[in-house]
Order: structure tokens, then C-alpha cells, then sequence
């Protein structure tokens, strides 16, 4: 551990290592006071060697730049066969765009049309509804049972008049002619 501190103690005593990593300290950066403590100050800029120009690279530096006009110049034209291809996708875009909004069209008239008709039906079931209680309640039963027992003559049948018939398929039964008693 007492090792460790003095190597610490070499490293912070002045020394300073120059290379590409730390650079040296000018006489301003050691004339100015170390910062105090809660006061911020803007981080130093370095200072770079202004770089030399020499005959060769201008030329190159004005062909790149020539080279990076004309080709954002390229990249902006438009050609016959680009314009073509760009109004060609536009008529399809607009005539996809046409056709889905006829279709929502006629989807939400289809759906008018079907509450439309729902609410007929509901009106013409009411009204079947009421038209069938009318006919049930104005037929009087008790009324309909004296006229036959009293006007007609009829009576009701007895166990012995009962005959009971047993059908060989499963359908209805017509009489043609008399049942046989046994």
C-alpha cells in the first residue's frame, strides 16, 4: 500500500508525459487558478495547427465538390421514363383509392337496407301478432258449443263411438270408404 502512494505522489508532483495521448501544458493553462469547488467552468477548446494546403490537394478537393453537384444534380432530375412510372403508380393509387370508397359505399347503404327492413319486419310482426289476437278473442267458444248442442243437435261422442285405427306409414290418414270395426 505505502508503494501505491508513492508513485502517486511522483505522478501528481508536476511531471508531465508528452505524447499523443496528453499534451503539454502551455504557461497559460499553469497561470490559471485550479477550480473551485460549485463553480462550473466551459470545458477548454483545443487548439488545432492549421492545416497546410498543398498545390495537389486543391485540385482534388475541387473535383470531389464538382463530383457532389453532379450528383445531387442526377439525383434530382427526373427523367421521361421515371415521370412515367411515377403518374402511372399515381392513376393506380387513385383508382384503388376510387374503388374503396365506392365499396364503403355501397357497404353502409347495404346496411341502411338491412335496418331498413328489420325495422319493417318488427312493424309487420306487430301488426300479424295483433291481427291473430283479434281473430282468437273474437271467436267465442261457449257461444259456438250452444248452437251446435241446442240449434244442430249435436252431442258429445260416447266410449263405444271412439274407434281407434293404427296407419302402416308414418303420414296422415284420408278415409275413402267406412273403417272396419275390427
Amino acid at each position: 500500500m505505502g508503494s501505491q502512494m508513492n508513485t502517486r505522489k511522483k505522478l501528481n508532483s508536476g511531471a508531465y508525459i508528452e505524447g499523443t495521448a496528453v499534451r503539454k501544458l502551455s504557461q497559460y493553462e499553469q497561470a490559471v487558478p485550479e477550480e473551485m469547488p460549485g463553480r462550473h467552468h466551459a470545458p477548454e477548446k483545443r487548439q488545432q495547427t492549421p492545416k497546410r494546403k498543398t498545390s495537389q490537394s486543391r485540385p482534388k478537393t475541387r473535383q470531389k465538390a464538382v463530383a457532389r453537384r453532379r450528383a445531387r444534380a442526377r439525383a434530382f432530375q427526373m427523367n421521361k421514363g421515371y415521370v412515367t412510372f411515377l403518374s402511372i403508380v399515381a392513376v393506380a393509387c387513385l383508382f384503388i383509392c376510387v374503388n374503396y370508397l365506392k365499396l364503403q359505399a355501397q357497404v353502409t347503404e347495404s346496411r341502411k337496407q338491412i335496418s331498413r327492413m328489420e325495422s319493417s319486419y318488427s312493424d309487420l310482426k306487430l301488426s300479424n301478432d295483433a291481427a291473430y289476437s283479434k281473430a282468437v278473442s273474437s271467436v267465442d267458444l261457449d257461444k259456438i258449443r250452444d248452437i251446435a248442442i241446442n240449434e244442430l243437435g249435436m252431442v258429445y261422442a260416447n266410449q263405444d263411438q271412439i274407434v281407434t285405427y293404427e296407419k302402416q306409414d308414418k303420414d296422415y290418414v284420408r278415409q275413402y270408404e267406412e273403417v272396419p270395426k275390427e
